[in-house]
C-alpha cells in the first residue's frame, strides 16, 4: 500500500502570517522591541527567510540574525546557521514555550486566528482524492493542525506533530516508525519544503519530493505537483 507523508505549514495550508505574528510577539515578550529597526523591514525579511526555521525555536536564531544582519542582507542565513549552534537549551525552551502560549491565547478568537491562514492550491487538490493513505509530519501542535483541517474542509488525517517530532527527533525517524507500526505500507511518498527534513530519509521505499510552492528553497530533489498526485 502507498502512504503519503505531507509536511503541513507552506505545503497544505499557508501559515506564514501567523507565524510572524506569533513568533514576533513571542520576540518582543521576552527581549522587548527590536532594537532601530523598522516593523516593514523586519517583517520583509521574516518573510524573504522564514524557509530557514525548521522547529519553532529557530524563530528566534533568525529575529537574531536579522538583528545582527540588518544592513548585510546576505549574511542573515549564514548567522542564522551559527545562532542555531549558539543559543542556550534553555533560552530555546523559553521561547518554545512563549510561542505556544501567545499562539493558545490567539486562538481564543478562533475566528480572527483562523483568517489569518489560507489553504495551498496543493491543499486543494488532496480534496479531490480524499481517500489515499496520509500522514502529515510538522512540527506544528496537532491541536492547530486539527482546527486548520477542519476550517478548511479537509480529512481528519493522522497526525505527527511536535510532540512526536521531539520523541524521535526528525522526520525521517516518523516515517520509519509508521512504517515499522504499519508493515502493510510497502511504498512512501514524502512531500515537504525543506530539504532539512527530506535529507533524514534514508529508505528506499520512500520516493522524496520537494514542494516548491512553500518556503524553502531547494537543492536536488525532484519537484512535487499535482500531475504526479493524480498519477499515483
Amino acid at each position: 500500500m502507498l502512504a503519503y507523508f505531507l509536511d503541513f505549514d507552506g505545503v497544505i495550508v499557508d501559515s506564514i502570517n501567523e507565524c510572524y505574528s506569533t513568533s514576533f510577539a513571542s520576540y518582543q515578550h521576552i527581549y522587548g522591541a527590536l532594537p532601530n529597526i523598522e516593523h516593514n523591514n523586519i517583517r520583509r525579511l521574516f518573510f524573504k527567510h522564514r524557509g530557514l526555521v525548521r522547529p519553532v525555536d529557530q524563530f528566534l536564531a533568525l529575529y537574531k540574525s536579522i538583528i545582527d544582519c540588518v544592513n548585510i542582507e546576505s549574511s542573515i542565513p549564514l548567522a542564522f546557521k551559527q545562532y542555531i549552534n549558539q543559543i542556550p537549551t534553555n533560552e530555546k525552551k523559553q521561547f518554545e514555550e512563549t510561542f505556544f502560549n501567545i499562539r493558545k491565547n490567539d486562538q481564543a478568537d478562533i475566528s480572527k486566528w483562523l483568517g489569518i491562514h489560507s489553504i495551498t492550491e496543493f491543499g486543494e487538490v488532496l480534496k479531490i482524492q480524499a481517500d489515499k493513505m496520509i500522514y502529515i509530519l510538522t512540527t506544528k501542535d496537532t491541536y492547530s493542525v486539527k482546527l486548520l483541517l477542519d476550517h478548511f474542509n479537509l480529512p481528519s488525517y493522522k497526525i505527527m506533530g511536535v510532540d512526536e517530532y521531539r520523541k524521535y527527533g526528525n522526520k525521517g525517524l516518523i516515517i520509519e516508525h509508521l512504517l515499522a507500526t504499519y508493515p502493510e505500507i510497502s511504498k512512501g511518498v514524502f512531500v515537504d519544503d525543506a530539504i532539512e527534513h527530506l535529507d533524514t530519509v534514508n529508505n528506499n521505499k520512500i520516493e522524496c519530493y520537494f514542494s516548491d510552492w512553500g518556503y524553502g528553497l531547494n537543492t536536488n530533489y525532484p519537484l512535487y505537483n499535482k500531475d504526479i498526485w493524480f498519477s499515483q
